[in-house]
């Protein structure tokens, strides 16, 4: 995961900020496109926080007996615990839920 950051840096990253995409990423030096797709920011980078993410924190988290954001101390805390969500194909976190006995389809 560390050498595809550091690829996104050396090949992707545009001295004016943001980051371009490239027209062949099997060339050596790959040309860059004047643009830079949404999904780079919204999907990509928020997978590469994940992978990054401390696994210990994710344990912690685990163990302090919630699911709950809030109820372990601060440092355990994660902005998404992935025990109470998944992700969808962009990357967006969805709370997990249980359906329960009584509920009844229509």
């Amino acid at each position: 995961a560390w050498d595809i950051f550091r690829a996104f840096e050396r090949y992707c990253f545009v001295d004016t900020g943001g980051y371009a995409g490239l027209d062949n990423v099997n060339e050596k030096s790959p040309q860059k496109r004047d643009k830079m797709d949404s999904f780079f920011l919204s999907e990509t980078l928020k997978y590469l926080f994940l992978i990054f993410e401390d696994m210990r924190t994710f344990e912690r988290q685990r163990d302090c007996g919630s699911n709950s954001v809030g109820t372990c101390p601060s440092e355990y805390n994660l902005k998404v615990p992935l025990e109470d969500f998944v992700f969808n194909t962009e990357a967006h976190p969805l709370r997990k839920f249980t359906v329960s006995d009584n509920t009844q389809q229509n």
